[in-house]
């Protein structure tokens, strides 16, 4: 799960796991932890990414429910500080 959070905290795009240079600096981390088992490509952009969804959304839930409004949007928006910290911005639109 950690692997997929990472991926979209940078805004990492899913074709990096393609990469020959990605595979080759795994390679070397690969020495340090070598039962890792790297995700597939397929893999993170359907179960992995349907996982993080259903976590948010299951966090999300209880905050949704508490609204009387049946028509609302979740819209998320992220970027970084200047220390290069993700930063994660939610919010609700009633109608």
């Amino acid at each position: 799960m950690q692997f997929m959070i990472f991926f979209i905290g940078c805004n990492i795009s899913f074709n990096t796991i393609k990469r020959p240079l990605f595979h080759d600096m795994l390679k070397k981390i690969g020495h340090f932890i070598p039962s890792y088992v790297l995700p597939s490509y397929e893999s993170l952009r359907t179960k992995r990414i349907d996982k993080s969804k259903q976590r948010i959304e299951e966090r999300v839930k209880p905050i949704m429910d508490s609204y009387t409004i049946s028509r609302y949007t979740l819209v998320s928006d992220g970027w970084t500080d200047r220390q290069s910290r993700p930063l994660v911005n939610t919010l609700v639109f009633l109608r």
